[in-house]
């Protein structure tokens, strides 16, 4: 998704754009996570702490991007024009 849609979409350098790509997909995990599947509850988690994942896997999603996915691009030849 991020080689076709998103890197023309994004701003800024191809670090920013790993990391709002990761961010969004995180998002959109949590969100079906949280209202399809019911994964807090099952966890135990409970009141307003259901919601945590919506703040929490962004976050781990747009690092991982960045350390993850931007190394094995390099290494696969997929670059950036």
């Amino acid at each position: 998704m991020y080689i076709g849609y998103f890197k023309d979409i994004l701003p800024g350098d191809e670090t920013l754009r790993l990391l709002l790509a990761g961010a969004i997909l995180g998002l959109l995990v949590a969100i079906i996570a949280i209202f399809w599947v019911d994964i807090p509850s099952i966890v135990g988690l409970t009141g307003n702490l259901r919601y945590l994942p919506l703040l929490g896997a962004p976050i781990v999603y747009g690092v991982l991007w960045w350390l993850v996915i931007k190394p094995l691009n390099n290494l696969v030849g997929i670059e950036e024009e």
